[in-house]
């Protein structure tokens, strides 16, 4: 079997890479110059999805799904499905993410029988969504009074907290669908050796 490999870029502040998983490592290529992890190495893999977030069919952050590899020692990697083009602007590659890390997962599970596999969020990351959407439900019908003031024209509102009501306003008509993505991302153990599948 083929060495399977994946590009993106993170972020604008990152440059563009190519991982590469073998049976015994991780590599990457950034400008040329490679690098390696030894699976045997890693400590803990997490692997979760994030929600969209937009209003209608107006997309403000796509959503991705995540790969976090902690070391033993050394410096944290994360893979990501969305490739960053521009300010923006992301491309979503989860075509040829999926089978990378479906193989990087069973290649670490063999390679590397005490590293812990977590599926979900991290904690910290659900519990924000967990506020931000409290915060929808008890602002939203302050954001209502507001509007209907600004229409009998008793106040003004300011063009920051229009673009913050529109946004409020999306994650609103989308939360049951943001509520099924958080029970989906409660954070839990799974078996790498059956790949994605063992997520559930």
């Amino acid at each position: 079997m083929a060495d399977p490999s994946y590009t993106f870029r993170l972020s604008q502040f990152q440059k563009e890479a190519t991982y590469r998983a073998t049976e015994s490592a991780l590599f990457c290529t950034i400008d040329g110059k490679e690098t390696s992890l030894p699976l045997a190495e890693i400590r803990s893999l997490r692997v979760y999805d994030s929600p969209s977030m937009g209003f209608a069919s107006a997309l403000v952050a796509p959503g991705f799904r995540r790969c976090v590899i902690r070391p033993r020692h050394g410096r944290t990697i994360v893979l990501s499905s969305n490739h960053f083009e521009s300010f923006g602007r992301f491309r979503d590659r989860h075509q040829s993410f999926d089978p990378f890390l479906d193989t990087l997962l069973r290649r670490i599970a063999a390679a590397n029988p005490t590293a812990e596999f977590w599926a979900g969020m991290p904690m910290g990351l659900w519990l924000f969504w967990i506020v931000t959407l409290i915060g929808v439900v008890v602002v939203t019908p302050l954001l209502v009074l507001l509007i209907v003031m600004a229409a009998m024209g008793k106040i003004e509102i300011a063009f920051p907290a229009v673009i913050a009501g529109v946004l409020l306003l999306g994650i609103l008509f989308r939360f049951r669908s943001y509520l099924r993505a958080l029970r989906a991302s409660r954070s839990r153990r799974f078996d790498p050796k059956l790949g994605l599948a063992g997520i559930g």
